[in-house]
């Protein structure tokens, strides 16, 4: 699922993390040397994290590549056979403020009305207050707009609620947008995304409903 061997490291790593958690015979042991008996359950907690997140990411790791505008990824449903094909569109790399900011606006196939769905991917946790998340964002020279979208599996993404329509309007405009994220912690992290015309023809089949001939 991901590039390289990372998929496989992670898996590893997190195994290792739960396999390290002593048992109770060793913990009773382990207090009287260390009164922190938080540390078996912070490890499983991290291990589970990392699976989470590996499981449920809307975006691979290979699929940021250096070159400009939006990049599509072709694919189907092993099991449904539906298209879960996806335009993936990088923020500037020179942009970046804050420790979660967003990493890449992904558009992908569903089976679901509209047809498709928008996930603003973060570059690190960002967790949710009441299963949503706080955004902002500003396309162009326009008034910026508050939202709160809801909150991925993972906790490392964000979904465009059905019904909402201005940040679709600012894709259709193909304008520069910046956009910010507010984590679980009340902090704030933002990027912005340059260059939306660029082989918008991906953004433009994924919009329509995945019909037709790909890109």
């Amino acid at each position: 699922m991901f590039g390289c061997d990372c998929f496989f490291i992670a898996i590893e790593y997190a195994a290792t993390l739960v396999s390290a958690t002593p048992t109770s015979r060793q913990l009773k042991t382990q207090n009287l040397r260390h009164p922190n008996k938080n540390t078996p359950m912070i490890r499983k907690r991290f291990a589970l994290l990392i699976l989470l997140t590996l499981a449920t990411a809307p975006l691979r790791a290979d699929e940021l590549g250096s070159s400009p505008g939006w990049q599509f990824f072709e694919e189907r449903d092993p099991f449904s056979g539906a298209n879960t094909s996806r335009a993936v569109f990088p923020s500037d790399a020179d942009s970046a403020v804050g420790y979660d900011h967003p990493r890449a606006l992904v558009v992908r196939c569903s089976p679901d009305p509209p047809g498709f769905e928008v996930i603003m991917v973060s570059d690190g946790y960002i967790g949710s207050r009441n299963d949503r998340i706080p955004m902002r964002f500003r396309f162009g020279d326009n008034v910026p707009v508050e939202e709160r979208w809801h909150e991925s599996t993972s906790g490392t993404a964000a979904f465009l609620p059905r019904g909402y329509q201005d940040f679709l309007a600012g894709l259709a405009s193909r304008e520069d947008f910046v956009f910010e994220i507010t984590d679980y912690r009340g902090s704030t992290s933002h990027a912005r995304f340059s260059g939306l015309s660029v082989n918008d023809d991906a953004l433009e089949y994924v919009l329509g409903g995945c019909d037709g001939e790909a890109p």
